[in-house]
């Protein structure tokens, strides 16, 4: 406690600009504040509660953030950041990440590869700057490979999402090659569910590069690997993508009665998971399928 004490006190005049002699004024000798920020010197409840006052904190802030509770917060302050990826709520992203990371310095040493990948992912969302999202993304990865803790779990989504916007913006082959390697290290990684999730994304990341690139049999083996898993797992959340990838790509081959019978299996799902967007795709082609064949 007194390592921490030491730290969070150094830290704090540093950020108001103040010397260990101004800070000392009316409070201790200057040597003394010297020796509290070497951990040499545990200071009296008394002297705590006015360099608290002095450095216009409350008292407890020496105290309540333990280790053990300060990764708590910072989860919860990820969290709630991930929840506003999920819903597409890029603004408040950015927000958060100015008010919850960059004005909490002991935040944001804690969780730079995290901060780094969601101002990346808001460059790209908001600014449409893909050269400076991915410098963001990448400088992410770096990170992470010297943190422990909360930047290892979350190499593998920043590594996905290098990957889906590499897609997004038409770097196919580039894409290919990213999702390639994300595989690989799932298959090294050992928390089997949450990677069963990432694996079905990153077949329909390979099944759409390869769709892309026409590639149609490549395209159509991923299709089938990312439902295979889909299926063993129980999981619905990407299987309509799967099989509409995997239609399109039978359509293609001049295989049109098994195509369309994955996409009136891919409509059923987008129908149960109300992705009027994707319906309305799917709808699009089969009717086409259909009114050539009446012709």
């Amino acid at each position: 406690m007194k390592d921490e004490i030491a730290k969070r006190v150094q830290r704090l005049r540093k950020d108001a600009a103040m010397t260990q002699m101004e800070l000392s004024r009316g409070i201790c000798t200057q040597a003394q504040i010297s020796n509290i920020e070497k951990g040499h010197l545990n200071p009296s409840s008394l002297t705590l509660f006015q360099i608290s006052q002095k450095l216009n904190v409350d008292m407890n802030y020496f105290f309540v953030h333990s280790d053990a509770n300060q990764f708590t917060q910072l989860e919860n302050r990820m969290n709630a950041i991930r929840a506003c990826v999920h819903a597409g709520d890029y603004p408040e992203v950015r927000l958060r990440l100015r008010q919850e990371f960059n004005l909490d310095k002991d935040a944001l040493d804690q969780s730079k590869p995290f901060v780094l990948w969601h101002e990346g992912l808001s460059l790209f969302h908001l600014d449409k700057n893909i050269d400076q999202a991915l410098n963001k993304l990448e400088e992410a990865l770096e990170r992470s490979k010297d943190e422990e803790k909360i930047a290892k779990e979350i190499e593998l989504k920043i590594r996905e999402d290098i990957s889906a916007l590499l897609l997004e913006v038409s770097k196919v082959e580039e894409a290919y090659s990213s999702y390639l390697h994300l595989n690989h290290l799932i298959d090294s990684r050992s928390n089997h569910q949450t990677n069963e999730r990432m694996r079905i994304r990153t077949y329909l990341g390979l099944a759409r590069c390869t769709y892309k690139m026409a590639h149609f049999h490549d395209a159509i083996i991923f299709s089938e690997r990312g439902v295979a898993v889909s299926v063993g797992n129980q999981l619905i959340a990407h299987l309509g993508d799967l099989l509409e990838t995997h239609g399109n790509s039978l359509i293609q081959l001049k295989k049109t009665d098994e195509g369309v019978n994955k996409l009136n299996k891919a409509k059923v799902l987008f129908e149960l998971e109300n992705k009027q967007k994707k319906l309305k795709v799917v709808k699009k082609i089969l009717d086409k399928i259909e009114r050539h064949a009446n012709s």
